[in-house]
């Protein structure tokens, strides 16, 4: 079943909850698994190797279920940005009355007049800040716009001028009658994306430095000296 941006907008509250109640967690587990190996003082390093492989899977659960969250939360971003990645365009209610009526017109404009006079008439609507007309041609010259050029058209620079402005033209309409009022939502779905990321990043990092360790432990790698920059100069 597919949500509702509305419903959407509610879980990401949700998951940036259940991201942090899970780092929670984690901050929790690690802190146990360095207690039960690291501070507890075993008698040997075998002693310790045996206190981590007991105490390990339980770390590993919350890690999985940090990541379990984070991927939730990661969905239901991009399910926002996906809905909100055309931009919706916003008129008062007066404006949208007065396109709607004007909308025959502007679908006959479109589909009959040439490309030099449409230019024209969005350049004069941006002009005059005609907010009606700006919807109303933008709409009705999407069909228009999509078209491929017509086979006489490579002989007619103008014809191919025109279409070029009316792109650019449209584009500052659109982006003149945007709904801002989806920009929160937008922000906060990025918010979402940014923290499942870096959720993850640090669980790879330390497993990655646990990997490191355990090879330096064992001898199968040698830890590099750290070199001090003022010595090296000095001699």
């Amino acid at each position: 079943m597919t949500s509702t941006l509305s419903e959407l907008t509610q879980q990401l509250d949700t998951d940036l909850s259940g991201i942090a109640a899970a780092e929670h967690d984690l901050a929790r587990g690690l802190e146990r698994f360095r207690d039960m190996t690291v501070r507890a003082g075993h008698a040997s390093a075998e002693a310790r190797e045996v206190a981590e492989r007991d105490h390990l899977p339980e770390l590993r659960q919350v890690e999985e279920a940090l990541v379990q969250q984070a991927d939730q939360a990661a969905r239901t971003g991009r399910q926002v940005i996906k809905a909100l990645e055309t931009d919706r365009l916003k008129l008062s209610p007066t404006d949208e009355l007065a396109a709607a009526a004007r909308m025959p017109l502007f679908r006959e404009m479109a589909a009959s007049a040439s490309l030099p006079h449409l230019a024209g008439e969005v350049r004069a609507a941006l002009v005059t800040d005609d907010r009606s007309a700006m919807f109303g041609l933008n709409l009705a010259l999407q069909a228009r716009m999509d078209a491929p050029a017509g086979p006489l058209d490579g002989g007619k620079p103008e014809l191919q001028q025109a279409r070029l402005e009316i792109r650019a033209l449209l584009g500052e309409v659109r982006h003149r009658l945007r709904d801002a009022s989806f920009d929160p939502v937008r922000d906060r779905a990025n918010k979402v994306l940014t923290r499942a990321a870096e959720a993850t990043r640090e669980i790879e990092a330390r497993k990655r430095q646990e990997a490191l360790d355990r090879q330096i432990s064992s001898g199968a790698k040698k830890r590099w000296p750290v070199v001090d920059p003022m010595t090296v100069r000095a001699s």
